[in-house]
């Protein structure tokens, strides 16, 4: 196939799952490294210090653990997996009862969490050594043979300690034989529960001994990520508790980080939106997510648009996926037009992430695979089923909020307002002339704008919408003129302007 003979579906512009595109052949080829920091993610990884991974939904925390397992396994002393919360922690958690965990114990039962993953990570390396390597053999089979008591007393104890506290609770004040149950007595078995020692409690500092000194001995580095953790919060009703076990998976991470020897780790991959959270929990999670963590922003408001660091990807996917391995400029040149004004349109659409252009491109590609280039034409055609799956992006982080069917009504109002920009008054007027009462509009309006579903206009006529949920921004009042997200606006009916020119000066922080 000849240059002349490429269409647009021939290009692979990856997938919005980032496990999916994870575990395609070429993946490790069409990643893009690119980085708005000065040293690359991989590189920054690869020191002790940092261990969280964190950044809005979409922004590639799933595809950088993947790429940096593929990279640094290649040396043979490097083994790593990636453990999610649909393959392990919700089972684990049912297993132990996670609603018995007490909240002093709480980094406690993470860290024994941790241990058990790395013991399970050294016994499959195990099959990865050579016959003739008795000694390391024989040293993984005993670490291996000894923990796996350890842990399975602790599961029989747990269950014993559910049971028996499953019992109490289900206590009346009645006996089996009629008489009363005092007062005193269900105080005493109350107290006798409270203030027993959980089983990972007792054995905890036998197990880690026993799996540190291995690390000491070993020349091997272990690296555990844990993704998916917020989906934690679709099994607890209580979101306080919720909050408060992901404030304990980060100290416990952190404290056993410290005590391996070496560069093993646990990494944790988390959302923005879920760390903002956690902030106002405690004091320490802003100094240890500064130190410890790697975020990932791929938008530089200052930069050219055909500089952006999500075109420079976009660009290189396009150019690795085909057989003549084209550089970034000739896809440039050859399947864009001159000006940028495809890419301004699809940036100004997003929430500044890969996942946002990558399922633009796709379904451009789906729509229009016989194209010899992208046109903006065309673009604008598919906006309508690209601002569908924009619109079901935004609901997922309105769960997190608590307040989801509060937000989608206040969406909904905006729709039928069917203007692009409004302030306070003028919305708070339309919902009365509906015979409708809506308390706290304006708090509702603001976790849009800090979500970047609304944004700001200013004195200057520049926009502002935020991308980065913890992000200081500017507090909405009365007087604020607030701007439909552009993403959104075809799904909510909203009337699109014939001149686009005011979507340059929109700023993303």
């Amino acid at each position: 196939m000849t240059l002349n003979d490429i269409t647009i579906g021939d290009f692979s512009f990856g997938d919005v799952d980032g496990s999916s595109e994870s575990r395609e052949p070429s993946f490790s080829e069409l990643f893009y490294e690119g980085s708005i920091e000065e040293n690359s993610y991989v590189e920054q990884l690869l020191t002790k210090k940092k261990f969280i991974i964190h950044g809005r939904k979409g922004t590639g925390k799933t595809l950088l653990a993947a790429y940096f397992r593929t990279q640094v396994s290649k040396d043979g002393i490097n083994i790593s997996k990636v453990v999610s919360y649909g393959e392990y922690i919700y089972e684990k958690l049912k297993e132990f009862r996670y609603e018995d965990v007490k909240k002093e114990e709480q980094t406690l039962f993470w860290k024994y969490v941790f241990l058990q993953q790395f013991v399970e990570l050294i016994q499959e390396q195990s099959y990865q050594i050579p016959f003739w390597n008795v000694f390391d053999k024989i040293r993984i089979k005993q670490l291996y043979s000894e923990t796996q008591k350890q842990f399975l007393e602790v599961q029989q104890f747990s269950e014993e300690y559910h049971s028996q506290n499953k019992l109490n609770s289900s206590l009346t004040a009645k006996n089996g034989l009629g008489a009363e149950v005092s007062s005193e007595q269900l105080e005493e078995q109350k107290t006798r529960l409270t203030h027993q020692q959980s089983a990972y409690f007792k054995k905890y500092k036998e197990i880690e001994s026993r799996v540190l000194d291995f690390f000491s001995k070993s020349k091997v580095t272990y690296t555990i990520f844990f993704d998916d953790m917020d989906r934690l919060s679709e099994m607890m009703d209580d979101r306080n508790y919720f909050e408060y076990l992901m404030i304990s998976m980060i100290y416990g991470a952190q404290e056993l980080n410290r005590v391996i020897p070496g560069n093993s780790k646990i990494v944790l991959l988390l959302r923005s939106d879920v760390l903002k959270l956690l902030f106002g929990k405690s004091g320490d999670i802003n100094k240890i997510i500064t130190s410890g963590g790697i975020e990932l922003l791929w938008y530089k408001s200052n930069a050219k648009v055909r500089q952006n660091p999500l075109i420079s990807m976009i660009l290189h996917k396009m150019g690795k996926s085909l057989t003549q391995k084209l550089s970034a400029e000739e896809v440039r040149e050859r399947f864009f037009p001159k000006k940028d004004t495809v890419f301004r349109y699809m940036l100004s659409r997003s929430f500044g992430r890969p996942r946002d252009i990558v399922s633009f491109l796709n379904i451009y590609k789906s729509t229009y695979p016989s194209d010899r280039r992208i046109t903006l034409h065309h673009l604008k055609s598919v906006e309508d089923e690209y601002s569908e799956w924009f619109y079901r992006e935004i609901e997922n982080e309105l769960v997190l909020t608590g307040r989801y069917f509060e937000l989608e009504k206040v969406l909904a109002y905006i729709s039928e307002f069917g203007k692009d920009e409004f302030v306070f008054e003028e919305m708070l007027c339309f919902i009365d002339q509906r015979d409708e009462v809506f308390d706290n509009l304006l708090d509702s309006l603001s976790i849009l704008v800090k979500l970047g579903a609304l944004g700001i206009k200013l004195g200057t006529g520049n926009i502002e919408f935020y991308y980065r949920p913890y992000n200081i921004y500017k507090a909405v009042n009365e007087h604020t003129r607030f701007v439909v997200h552009y993403g959104l606006r075809r799904i909510l009916s909203i009337s699109i302007a014939r001149d686009n020119s005011n979507e340059v000066n929109a700023v993303y922080l």
